[in-house]
């Protein structure tokens, strides 16, 4: 009968044993599952944390790139990119060990994104327009030197492009062409006969110039440089200055093209090229040449 008990108790025995060794088996399956959860999400975490500081530090030299002439945009640049660089301190310093600490980081990251994107398109629609208006005055500053290439008094008095609004009342001429006539009148390029020269050209037109009576100044500058002129009180003022004229006509302007002739004494004729300049309203509109043998 002892026998019996004994053996009843050590299969009890046996049973307790290996109900413990399979829960204890459990435990340490469960103890190691969920160590390596953790270790996965936190390693998870932490290669989250590593592509926002990495994003960070791509906004950080983007933001350095960013340039713009506009102040107050220059301005706000720089803040923005003060407040990506006090984020990414932050977050490098920062011990990330839950889901809902990294979400507040990326939040913020989202913000920082959208703001940037905003300055990036305000700093293209700005670069864009800067082209449209560059190209405008290129093409305006390019028409302008075509017309006047010769004429260098005027070319200094128009390089600042602002100007151009006020030059475009000026009036222009074109086909400028001077003949030497003898003393009957009659067309000669013999220095030794010509007593006058005719010079036409055509009044360019221009609805913005004003209309009316107006005087069209002549200069001829001779081979040796002197201005021919009947007198030295032939004066007519130019900006600051008070240019001697050789020959002068009035024009009744009424904003259309006008064909006119001027015609000057030459008060004994050279032989060489003789420079044609006209003025009106003090401003230089025309340009040319002639030569006698």
């Amino acid at each position: 009968m002892a026998d019996n008990n004994t053996d009843s108790t050590a299969k009890t025995l046996k049973i307790i044993i290996a109900v413990l060794a399979v829960v204890i088996v459990g435990m340490v399956v469960f103890l190691v599952m969920n160590n390596s959860k953790k270790e996965k999400e936190k390693q998870d975490l932490t290669e989250q944390k590593q592509i926002i500081e990495t994003q960070l530090e791509d906004y950080k030299y983007m933001y350095a790139a960013l340039k713009t002439d506009n102040d107050t945009l220059s301005v706000k640049l720089l803040e923005e990119q003060e407040k990506v660089e006090m984020l990414l301190e932050r977050i490098k310093k920062a011990e990330i060990s839950n889901r809902s600490q990294l979400k507040k980081y990326e939040d913020e990251l989202g913000t920082l994104r959208a703001i940037m994107r905003n300055y990036v398109q305000q700093i293209d629609s700005l670069d864009r327009l800067n082209k449209e208006l560059m190209t405008e005055i290129r093409q305006v500053k390019e028409d302008h030197q075509q017309t006047t290439r010769r004429a260098d008094e005027l070319a200094q008095r128009t390089t600042d492009l602002s100007s151009q609004v006020e030059k475009g009342a000026v009036l222009k001429a074109r086909d400028v062409y001077a003949v030497g006539l003898n003393a009957k009148g009659k067309e000669n390029g013999n220095s030794k006969r010509v007593e006058k020269i005719r010079v036409c050209f055509t009044l360019i037109e221009n609805s913005l110039a004003e209309k009316g009576p107006r005087n069209v100044y002549l200069r001829v500058k001779g081979p040796d440089g002197i201005i021919l002129a009947e007198s030295e009180d032939n004066l007519f003022a130019s900006g600051d200055s008070q240019l001697v004229y050789s020959a002068v006509r009035e024009v009744d302007y009424q904003g259309e093209d006008i064909e006119m002739c001027i015609f000057c004494d030459t008060f004994g004729t050279q032989k060489g090229t003789y420079e044609l300049t006209l003025y009106s309203g003090g401003s230089l509109i025309g340009i040319g040449d002639v030569a006698f043998k």
